[in-house]
């Protein structure tokens, strides 16, 4: 064994390259930041030291559901040159070499699965040297001699194989088990949907396998998309650096629409690289007079640093053609930003991605066992209802339902989700909370009616089309008809108009009330959105080629006629509202006359 001459520790050499080979096998960010050598921007060899932070946010999770004991299963949906792929395929290097496991990249083009197996090979190349003189090596298996196929790395005396293909192949990999997959920008694989499928039944749902998906955002691609907004929609996860640590906490949010995959969101705020530094004073100053409304909105509710912002600006100019959406797209500050829709939008995506977004809670509600049956909420990780806002006492509130059958269509098609959104009138239509799930109008009653009279008796606007018909009818008898949302509707039968509950959304009303009635709202700024879910399906609400609006294929429009029907309903609600206290005042006035024309004894009252 060969001492480097430049070492001058007291510990044997024997013992440092021991002690380094424990420390690697412990600890994967030890073992990346001293072994895994990556070319930089500049094209020179280095240390992959210090890991990005973004980098460091997915290693977080992935050795955090190892230790879990867990099968690790992430979808990635980032921002541009974030190392993301010359991370996971250092991870995947070294599963492959301490487990001896069967790993397979699926890229979406030859150029690009040529780069990655450079990637692969460079590490292996560098693995057991000394690439900094003061760095014992560790051990690594010597490259099989016989023949192999291009893009195939096996080894000798070791069952360690890794195999990088393109998705243009549509059965890539078919012929393997492997324990590790890396799906390297799912959104322009060609045969997405086959690959897919084939690679998913591939994988065990076992401890010890890893499947990460990782791609930019590619408008509506038909695979990554969904699978995205299945994850990120049904669950939470959160980052905090403590000591220099990267530390998450992850939460399913409904266990029966998450697909079991960890969304891990990489911002461009977490690209140290754009960040610029100001010449002088001045010029902060300068670019601080000049800051946009969105940029202001950044700053001001996701914690955007001016640095960042500046440097943003830049990108937008040198690198994005001057195109926001371009920018968006490219290099997102928040997911909202990041999805964007392939059609012509109905409704205007800036102001939709100025919507301040929040997690919310996820509460059940259920009635005290006093008296007065209090409502009472709970924290439920369970439930479908997430609150953003409590019920304030003196506040006016909305309600609106959109209801589903609450069961797959004859052909297996996911179906639409039963949606009742609240909002706050008094609070310049803020959104309060939402109850979102695939129930059948039957079973919807009694949770919206317990939502209704939670906040304060909330005026209700419940759709009545097909099965919103059994959720009218039902509400009429269990909630004052008075706080209900009614109709005038011709009855051939009796030749006269009636008083029917809910709203008969058709073609006449449809795009000239409520979809102009929602735009109109979120051009004025007159709505404001903390339901992430609600926003997306806002942007992938679109025009159709042959008239009219509709949800952008394969998507969903719940929680957009449910805020329109709100929207509508807050319309009225004001001259309700006026209405009633009219009536009171003509009441009191009345009362007070026919009293003062009447003799009264001045002990009884009459």
């Amino acid at each position: 064994m060969v001492v480097p001459a430049s070492y001058k520790g007291e510990i044997p050499w024997e013992e440092m390259i021991r002690f380094e080979g424990e420390l690697c096998g412990t600890d994967r960010t030890w073992l990346l930041e001293r072994h895994a050598v990556i070319k930089n921007a500049q094209g020179q060899l280095q240390l992959m030291s210090p890991l990005k932070r973004a980098q460091r946010k997915v290693l977080a999770v992935i050795d955090g559901e190892r230790k879990k004991k867990k099968p690790v299963r992430i979808i990635i949906g980032k921002s541009r040159k974030q190392g993301q792929s010359t991370l996971i395929e250092a991870d995947l290097y070294a599963e492959v070499v301490y487990n001896q496991i069967d790993a397979l990249v699926i890229a979406h083009d030859r150029q690009l699965s040529e780069y990655v197996f450079g990637i692969c090979r460079r590490y292996h190349e560098y693995w057991d040297r000394q690439f900094r003189s003061d760095i014992p090596p560790v051990w690594a298996p010597n490259l099989y001699k016989g023949v192999v196929s291009k893009g195939e790395m096996r080894f000798q005396g070791h069952e360690g194989h890794i195999l990088v293909a393109t998705a243009g192949t549509t059965y890539a990999g078919t012929g393997m088990t492997p324990s590790y997959i890396h799906s390297s920008e799912m959104s322009k694989w060609e045969n997405g949907l086959d690959v897919a499928t084939s690679l998913f039944q591939s994988i065990a749902d076992k401890p010890g396998t890893t499947f990460v998906i990782e791609s930019t955002f590619n408008g509506y691609d038909g695979l990554f998309l969904p699978m995205w907004e299945e994850a990120y929609n049904h669950s939470s996860l959160e980052f905090k650096e403590i000591n220099g640590k990267m530390e998450y906490e992850f939460t399913v949010k409904n266990h029966h629409e998450w697909n079991g995959f960890i969304p891990v969101f990489i911002s461009a705020m977490d690209d140290e690289q754009i960040w610029r530094d100001f010449e002088d004073d001045e010029d902060r100053r300068r670019f601080t007079e000049t800051m946009d409304e969105y940029e202001r909105f950044l700053e001001e509710k996701n914690g955007a640093t001016l640095e960042f912002l500046y440097g943003r600006r830049h990108l937008l100019k040198h690198k994005c053609r001057n195109d926001l959406s371009i920018l968006k797209q490219e290099y997102p500050v928040t997911s909202q930003e990041a999805v964007r829709a392939s059609g012509r939008n109905r409704f205007s995506l800036d102001k939709l991605d100025r919507q301040p977004i929040e997690k919310g809670e996820l509460m059940s509600l259920e009635y005290s066992g006093r008296w007065d049956k209090k409502i009472i909420g709970n924290r439920d990780s369970g439930s479908m209802l997430t609150v953003f806002r409590h019920p304030v006492s003196d506040h006016r509130y909305v309600l609106a339902i959109d209801t589903a059958e609450g069961k797959l269509d004859e052909h297996g098609k996911d179906p639409d989700n039963s949606v009742a959104v609240v909002f706050d009138c008094d609070a310049g239509m803020e959104q309060a909370a939402t109850y979102c799930g695939r129930v059948s109008p039957e079973n919807l009653v009694a949770p919206c009616v317990m939502l209704a009279e939670w906040y304060n008796s909330a005026y209700t606007v419940i759709e009545s089309n097909a099965s919103g018909y059994h959720l009218c009818v039902e509400f009429g008898k269990k909630y004052p008809r008075e706080r209900l949302y009614h109709r005038d509707d011709y009855d051939p039968e009796k030749s006269r108009m009636r008083r029917e509950i809910g709203h008969r959304t058709h073609v006449g009303n449809r795009e000239s009330i409520l979809v102009s009635g929602l735009a109109n709202a979120i051009e004025e700024n007159s709505v404001v959105f903390h339901d992430e879910r609600t926003v997306l399906e806002c942007k992938r609400f679109v025009y159709k080629t042959g008239g009219g609006t509709a949800a952008e294929e394969g998507y969903h429009d719940d929680h957009v006629i449910a805020s329109a029907l709100a929207v509508l309903g807050a319309k009225v609600y004001p001259r309700l509202a006026r209405l009633e206290e009219n009536r009171e005042r003509i009441f009191q006035a009345y009362t007070k006359q026919k009293n003062a024309e009447k003799t009264r004894c001045s002990i009884t009252g009459f």
